[in-house]
Parts: C-alpha cells; sequence; structure tokens
C-alpha cells in the first residue's frame, strides 16, 4: 500500500528516540528516587488533559494537531502549560501534584514529533502562602538532586525576581519593544552567566538604541551575582529608586528567611541575569544547576511562580483567580538519565537472580522469589528452562544484579545452593533455609555502611516489642531502645511492614539463630528435646508458643538476644516456601 508506505517513511521514530533497556532501566530508577521525594511532601500524581485548545504560548516549536471537527489542539510543549489549563478551568485553589510524562517538540523536517521526558512539581495555594511554597520547591528541588550527588556532582539554585530588571526598564521609561528586545537578548544570551557572555550581552544591548546608564547598571548587576544573602545587601546598597525593584527586594527577603528555615540558603544563588520564560513566570524563577570544577556546566531543572499565566486561561470573570498562585519546577529528566550515562553507577532494580540447573525446577524458583518478596528483596528468576550460566551472568551484570543463586537439582533438593556475587565473583554454598539471612545481612551491611554517622530516630520506628523473659523495670526501656537501634536498618529494607513484631528472649544468639531455622524447617518434633537446648529448654517453649500465636497477626517476626544483641528473622511465608 503506497499510503502506508509513504506515511512510515516519514514518521518513522527517530533514531534518537529509541531507548536501551540499560535506558529505560536507569530511567525508572531516576524516576522512582525523584518520586520519593515528591509524596515526602505529599504530592499526588496527576496528569492533565495530553491535548489543549491552540494558544500562542510556545508557538515556535509547538505540535499542533487538528480533530476531525478542524478544531486545532496543541501536544504538551512542557508540563506547566496544560496544567495551568486544567487549573483554571477547574478553578483549583490547593493541590500538590506531580507529574512524569512526555511532552514534545516540532521536527525541524516534519513527521514524527521529538519526545522528551519531563517530570514536574507542583503547589497551588492561595498568593498569601506563596512565598514559603516558593521556598519549598527550592527544597524539592534541592532534595531530589542531592539523591544523585554521586553521578551528577555539586549543584547550586539560581533565584530571580523578574520584577528587578522589569524596574530598572521602567526607571529609564523604555518603550515596550525595548524592553522585550532587552528582556530577549539577557534571556538568549546569558543561559549561563560568564564573564564571555555579559560581555557579548553588552555589546548586543548597546547596538539596539538603549540608553547607555540603563545598560552599564544592567552589567553591573550582572557582575555582582553571588549568595542570596550578600548579593542582597549589595542590592539595597545600590538605592535604587523604583517601587518595582523594592517590592522585588522585599519578595527574594522573604525568599531568603524561608530557605533559611529549610536549611537551603547556602545552596541559593541570587543572579540577577536570570531571564527565563516571561511568558510563564511573572516574578520569581530558578534554575537548578550543575557545577564542573566550580563553574556552571548544566541546567538540570527550571521554575518559579506562573500565576499569571493560569489566569490568562480564565473564563469570563472569576475574581477568585486573582487570589491564587502556582510555583512549580520542571525537571529535564531525560537530561538527568543522558548526564548519569556519560559515567553510570552501578544502578540495579534487583538484588537476587534465582538461576536453576536441571529439569521441572520452574515451581522450585517461583516458590523461593515468593519467599524473598515476602521480605522485600528484589528477585528476579529465569523463566525458561535451559538459558546458559554466561547469559544469565551477562544479564547480571548489564542490569546490575547483585547476587546470582544457582540452583542445582539435587544439591536444591537435599536444601543447599550456590550463591555468587556477580561484582566480586566471589561464590560460596549455603542451606536453602539460610538464603534469606545471608541476603538481608549484606544488604544490612551496605545500608549500615552508607548511614555511618548519622544518627537515627529510634523512637519514631513502629516495632511492637514482646520480652518474654523478666527483666529489672529500670533495664527495660534501655534494652527496648537497643533492641529498635539494632534493627533500625534492616527496618528500612522491610519498609513494606507497617508494623514490626520482635519477641525479645534472654537466650544467647547461637541458640535463638537456630531455633529460627528449626522454625523455618517446620519440623514437628520437639527439637528442644535435644541435649544441646536443655538448659533452655522452659524459654524455648515459650518462645515456640507466641511464635505461633504471634504468626497469625505478622507474616515476619525478629527474635531478638538481648543476651548478645542480635536477632534472627522469622517468616511464616518461608514455612510452606523452603521445604
Amino acid at each position: 500500500n503506497i499510503f502506508y508506505e509513504s506515511f512510515f517513511a516519514i514518521y518513522k521514530p527517530e533514531e534518537r528516540t529509541k531507548s536501551t533497556l540499560f535506558e529505560v532501566t536507569l530511567r525508572t530508577l531516576v524516576i522512582k528516587k525523584i518520586v520519593k521525594v515528591f509524596k515526602r511532601h505529599g504530592a499526588i500524581p496527576l496528569d492533565p488533559p495530553l491535548f489543549i485548545p491552540k494558544t500562542s504560548l510556545r508557538n515556535v516549536n509547538s505540535v499542533t494537531v487538528m480533530d476531525d471537527t478542524g478544531l486545532l489542539l496543541q501536544l504538551p510543549y512542557d508540563l506547566t502549560l496544560p496544567f495551568a489549563f486544567y487549573i483554571a478551568h477547574l478553578k483549583i485553589k490547593n493541590l500538590r501534584r506531580y507529574s512524569i510524562a512526555k511532552v514534545y517538540r516540532k521536527n525541524p523536517v516534519g513527521g514524527q514529533p521529538r519526545e522528551i521526558y519531563e517530570c514536574d512539581f507542583d503547589i497551588v495555594c492561595p498568593i498569601e502562602h506563596k512565598f514559603v511554597h516558593v521556598a519549598e520547591v527550592l527544597k524539592v528541588t534541592s532534595q531530589f538532586l542531592n539523591e544523585f550527588t554521586a553521578e551528577l556532582g555539586s549543584y547550586l539554585l539560581r533565584l530571580n525576581n523578574h520584577k528587578i530588571l522589569d524596574g530598572i526598564l521602567q526607571m529609564y521609561n523604555m518603550s515596550k519593544k525595548d524592553r522585550e528586545t532587552t528582556r530577549t537578548i539577557i534571556a538568549q544570551n546569558l543561559k549561563i552567566n560568564s564573564s564571555s557572555n555579559i560581555r557579548k550581552t553588552k555589546i548586543l544591548l548597546s547596538n539596539t538604541g538603549i540608553p547607555e546608564k540603563a545598560v552599564d547598571l544592567l552589567i553591573n548587576l550582572f557582575n555582582s551575582n553571588g549568595h542570596l544573602s550578600e548579593t542582597l545587601d549589595r542590592l539595597e546598597r545600590q538605592n535604587l529608586n523604583n517601587n518595582m525593584i523594592r517590592d522585588g527586594i522585599e519578595e527574594l527577603r522573604q525568599i531568603e528567611k524561608y530557605a533559611k528555615a529549610f536549611g537551603i540558603l547556602e545552596k541559593i544563588q541570587l543572579d540577577l541575569s536570570l531571564v527565563h520564560n516571561y511568558e510563564y513566570y511573572e516574578d520569581l524563577v530558578f534554575q537548578a544547576v550543575l557545577l564542573k570544577s566550580g563553574n556552571i556546566d548544566d541546567i538540570v531543572a527550571v521554575g518559579g511562580c506562573y500565576g499569571s499565566l493560569v489566569r490568562k486561561f480564565v473564563v469570563g470573570k472569576n475574581e477568585e483567580h486573582n487570589f491564587i498562585t502556582a510555583i512549580g519546577v520542571n525537571v529535564a529528566l531525560d537530561k538527568i538519565v543522558a548526564l548519569i550515562l556519560r559515567n553510570p553507577q552501578k544502578l540495579s532494580t534487583t538484588d537476587v537472580f534465582l538461576y536453576s540447573i536441571g529439569p521441572n525446577m520452574l515451581k522450585d524458583r517461583i516458590r523461593l522469589a515468593s519467599y524473598l518478596w515476602s521480605l522485600n528483596i528484589k528477585v528476579e528468576y529465569m523463566y525458561e528452562e535451559g538459558s546458559s550460566l554466561e547469559k544469565i551472568i551477562n544479564h547480571c551484570k548489564l542490569f546490575g544484579v547483585t547476587w546470582l543463586v544457582i540452583m542445582r537439582h539435587r544439591t536444591y533438593k537435599n536444601g543447599s545452593i550456590r550463591i555468587k556475587n556477580i561484582e566480586t565473583k566471589a561464590e560460596t554454598t549455603i542451606s536453602t533455609k539460610e538464603l534469606s539471612q545471608f541476603i538481608l545481612q549484606q544488604k544490612l551491611l551496605h545500608t549500615e555502611k552508607g548511614e555511618t554517622g548519622k544518627k537515627m530516630d529510634v523512637t519514631a520506628l513502629t516495632v511492637d516489642v514482646n520480652v518474654l523473659d523478666n527483666i529489672p523495670v529500670k533495664n527495660k526501656s534501655k534494652i527496648i531502645y537497643d533492641c529498635k537501634l539494632r534493627l533500625s536498618p534492616a527496618l528500612k529494607i522491610l519498609n513494606s511492614q507497617s508494623v514490626i513484631k520482635v519477641l525479645m528472649v534472654d537466650i544467647p544468639f547461637d541458640i535463638v539463630k537456630e531455633i529460627g531455622y528449626r522454625y523455618n524447617d517446620n519440623l514437628k518434633n520437639n527439637f528442644y528435646e535435644e541435649p544441646k537446648f536443655q538448659k533452655y529448654r522452659d524459654k524455648i517453649i515459650v518462645l515456640l508458643e507466641n511464635l505461633q500465636k504471634c504468626f497469625k497477626q505478622f507474616p515476619l517476626i525478629f527474635l531478638y538476644s538481648f543476651k548478645d544483641n542480635d536477632y534472627v528473622l522469622v517468616s511464616k511465608l518461608s514455612r510452606c516456601c523452603l521445604l
């Protein structure tokens, strides 16, 4: 069919939009980290409708389509514009939302539009709460960038208030055309503030007929960028006689106050050369920029206040929206992924891969995977019989899987497996019942290493501790505190459990550990009658009775030895998965 051949010749996907499996995995991990920060601030996922009526905003590279009635519609150029349209038409007054979606750019040669992933965090609020929410959005930006310090390096937040530039242009009675020309020149040439860019900007401004005093003042201000507090002090000493400039400085002082409370003041630089998207951002605007050797290297997020953009979409006389504003940050998701790919770290969505050698072992792999999933261990398993070990190892290396569990038919039936660390290539043989404890212990070592030097509020942990032995009242609270402190890294890993049950006993850890393993083995015989258990026979019976009762309510239980300050984890599910 000639039509279809010509259609696919024009609308075939571009090469640059094709993603490797590793890129898809990396993007998923980046999104997961960013969304975790957004949710921490109470945001909900919300995507406005894909199409909005065609507007004059962002008209150059936006993608326009026509529906079957002849109405022109616009695909999202970014995630801010359709959300502003959504706020105005639904008359939203309070909302925290995030969105992760594709945005579209016009293809210069026609055909399939370019697709880019972006990520937004927005707060809609009454205008009197504007400044504290601007500071909070800056805090959110700082928090998600902190998640990628190892991959992206250091950063700073460039902040400006468009009112200061507008006030200067107003001081010199510049025409509307000259004001627009000035903004355009600054926006296009000072995306990154550098001495060479400032010199170029000065020449361009001088050649447009703008008053020489205005040019000199602007260049002087552009050269005085620095820490927010210090730059505001210098700006106030200029004694610029203009109400709009004074309002702009006062608003930045409000941001300074709240940024200090949020603990991000040191990350904020006041950059009076920052002019970004006047059509959207009415006054306060910011960028998150990465630093390389102390200089700005890449812009990875932009944001600001866009209440005026919302008001452009209000239908009829709706004065309520004059008292509402919106603040947001737009994250260049694809750029962050591309930057991390320059120097990829070990990134993984999986802890363990289950591989078997022998016939008809799919059910065994599924049962073992189910058990490990119940402990919040991330597991993949081999779906097909007969895959080569070399192929599986290469898969683990590509996707950053830490451990490969090798289940040989004969040895697995005898309760033995082999576990290989993909990174170090170290191998060891352990019993099947020790696998979960081995993996959790390794994850705990990694967690504890990462948490060195950090204090944890263990009193906030949701832990239900049953003390099964007589402990003096004066020591009880300290022992429970020590117990929570010892368990705290494990509780971070087992974050799927809302409440963790702990049975605390005055029994040596070696005995507690064996009790856990014996219970997991679902042995019917009274193993506590064996000679090595006789000393603690009565305590073991009490412990087993409590275990049986607790498993009616809790899927996971810690057995904690306060004698040795150590624990073993027992899972109800393991009793049917490890046989």
